[in-house]
């Protein structure tokens, strides 16, 4: 069953109060990311960031940004701003989905998200939008978590056969060719006045450049089971997955007993691993 933006929404709503104090995963990646944008943040005098959620992302980019920049910050959660205004984020606020865009084609310089792309619905078609809204030259520079975060946790759900569509996340792999065939599809219509066996030749060319995508990855550790499903719930991610009931007793019970096998040592655990991508559109 697919998860349902309002699920979604739901979800993170809940944990507003919660998050914070269980990021320190999500901080490490905001960090990179804020890394790997230092260069377009320099220049850029006009940014949207995509699911802003609590401001993790925001406050590890704030300090890079340009002081006569306009920052755009959009969510789903139209609570959000309330947290973004207790850290002192003080930026134009947009509730909105980042699968739908409500600007004009050409409005920013540089678009940024952490961690959000992993829930989109549809990810090609989302990005292609998020590209459109991009001036040519700028860049797409987002983070999302990887297969084979969740683990041995999706396992442990499928075990019982209750793995939900919303624990499907891309490999490194995967998400390496998603990227070249979005860059394809911008290089052709940047250059749709090229002549075919000029646009051939340019797509090669594509194809075989090296797509770096930066990996970070982690392992948590938890005392008891219980702590393990509190921060999931504290991180918006419900431990149970997205059916049209919740689970049995007796069914979580099966997904302890699984991760009592595949436990090491004291500990549950779980794998987080998330990539960082930057994507730059063709000058016209």
């Amino acid at each position: 069953m697919q998860l349902q933006k309002r699920d979604i929404a739901k979800r993170f709503a809940t944990s507003v109060k919660s998050y914070d104090g269980h990021s320190d995963f999500h901080q490490k990646i905001a960090e990179a990311l804020a890394l790997k944008a230092i260069r377009p943040l320099s220049s850029a005098k006009s940014i949207l960031e995509i699911g802003c959620h609590t401001g993790v992302q925001t406050r590890a980019l704030k300090k890079h940004i340009r002081p006569d920049c306009l920052y755009t910050l959009l969510d789903m959660h139209a609570g959000a701003q309330n947290k973004l205004k207790e850290h002192n984020l003080h930026f134009p606020f947009i509730c909105a989905d980042g699968e739908a865009l409500p600007f004009a084609p050409a409005s920013f310089d540089l678009i940024v998200s952490g961690s959000t792309f992993q829930w989109f619905k549809n990810w090609s078609t989302a990005l292609q939008g998020i590209l459109t809204t991009l001036r040519p030259g700028g860049s797409l520079i987002f983070s999302q978590f990887l297969a084979p975060s969740l683990e041995p946790l999706k396992s442990a759900f499928g075990s019982i056969g209750r793995t939900s569509s919303f624990l499907r996340l891309l490999s490194e792999s995967e998400l390496v060719q998603a990227c070249k065939e979005l860059k394809q599809a911008e290089l052709t219509q940047a250059n749709n006045e090229l002549i075919e066996s000029e646009l051939t030749q340019a797509n090669n060319k594509l194809s075989q450049q090296k797509f770096g995508i930066e990996v970070v990855d982690a392992r948590k550790d938890f005392e008891d089971f219980s702590e393990l499903t509190s921060y999931l719930r504290a991180m918006g991610v419900q431990a149970s997955p997205n059916s049209a009931r919740p689970l049995k007793r007796s069914e979580l019970n099966q997904v302890r007993l699984f991760l009592d096998e595949e436990r090491q040592g004291k500990h549950y655990h779980l794998q987080l691993c998330a990539g960082i991508v930057e994507i730059k559109k063709p000058l016209n």
